[in-house]
């Protein structure tokens, strides 16, 4: 009771101030959901479903293959790992799925010099019908994942009004910093709004988010990449300005892609190393060259089991670790014949962009 109270006052004073000091620059890490989705059947598909051994195996890759040491540290849970709620209200994750629960796998992850990140939603339910966090259990999940040691919370925006998305995210965004742990926050809210004004207003959500969604899903497709690259180019005089150190669009993940045998680039079952520099892996390269010039977070969604370390041109991107590069890149790319992105201020351009 003294700790919901205490919890109470401190969002009092912390409306709408994130101030939480994290994501200076964009995360990097890898994210389970485009590859993965909601695979909950273990039993059939071990190694593949949403569960204990996937994140614990990832973790493993990402220290020991050399992820790690090029920045890519946080490691994102998505839907579909909630079992549900004790008698006392509080989230659970499933008991089969992750038998030893959040903290354990939190502590496994930080044993190896990695950050956890876990999902939630901003309604009645996920996305895919997980008990969601509703505006009165905002500040007991929040408290949650502070006692599970989390880093990072993606919290959604399924089956939620505006209304309720536009007192929910904010109070989440309060409640975090109430707990007195550095929890990154990563919303999806603008998406659910159209991602522009007036509907979005992004001085209102730098103050309360430290990464957010603006747009559509990526999908397994290099139209769906140059869709969403399409729009933000389109309205970067309004995106740009507002992305910095602290608070960042998200153009959504970076697909780990391969090209299968006399077929289309897909996202790839383990990433491919030096193949990627050829010219038949250029979609892959582009792909990875232009998120981080978005000012986006580049990371590999598909597993990276086996591939012996991350693809050579991973290592171009680090630029954007330095705080230095603090604004978003502008581009002059049009859908119907390739262009660059620029930095602010400079004379370079980068990320020619293969149609």
């Amino acid at each position: 009771m003294l700790l919901k109270t205490v919890l109470l006052l401190a969002l009092v004073a912390q409306v709408l101030v994130l101030d939480n000091g994290l994501l200076r620059t964009p995360p990097m890490g890898w994210l389970a959901w485009e590859r993965f989705r909601c695979n909950i059947d273990c039993k059939e598909d071990p190694k593949n479903c949403i569960s204990e051994w996937l994140f614990m195996e990832m973790a493993d890759r990402l220290a020991q293959d050399g992820w790690r040491d090029l920045g890519y540290v946080y490691l994102n849970i998505d839907d579909c790992w909630i079992g549900g709620r004790d008698a006392k209200g509080n989230l659970v994750p499933d008991p089969k799925r992750f038998p030893n629960g959040i903290a354990f796998l939190a502590d496994y992850v930080h044993s190896l010099g990695l950050k956890l990140g876990i999902y939630e939603d901003m309604g009645s339910f996920t996305c895919m019908g997980y008990p969601g966090t509703t505006l009165d259990k905002v500040i007991q999940d929040a408290q949650t994942f502070a006692e599970w040691k989390v880093d990072m919370l993606k919290l959604d925006g399924c089956f939620s009004t505006p209304e309720e998305r536009a007192k929910g995210y904010p109070k989440m965004a309060a409640a975090l910093n109430a707990t007195g742990r550095p929890i990154a926050f990563s919303c999806s809210w603008p998406a659910y709004e159209g991602g522009l004004p007036p509907k979005v207003n992004y001085s209102l959500l730098a103050n309360t988010c430290n990464l957010w969604r603006n747009y559509n899903d990526i999908q397994d497709s290099w139209r769906s990449v140059l869709s969403i690259l399409d729009w933000f180019v389109k309205h970067q005089d309004i995106l740009q300005p507002v992305a910095g150190p602290g608070h960042w669009n998200d153009p959504d993940m970076v697909p780990a892609w391969r090209r299968m045998a006399q077929g289309p680039l897909r996202p790839a079952h383990s990433l491919p190393t030096a193949l990627c520099c050829l010219p038949e892996c250029s979609k892959s390269v582009a792909h990875w060259e232009l998120w981080p010039q978005l000012r986006a977070s580049p990371g590999p969604d598909g597993p990276v089991d086996g591939a012996g370390g991350p693809p050579l041109h991973v290592h171009r991107p680090a630029y954007h670790l330095r705080p230095e590069h603090g604004h978003s890149a502008e581009s002059t790319h049009d859908q119907n014949q390739p262009g660059s992105l620029r930095h602010p201020g400079t004379q370079d351009s980068q990320g020619e962009i293969p149609h």
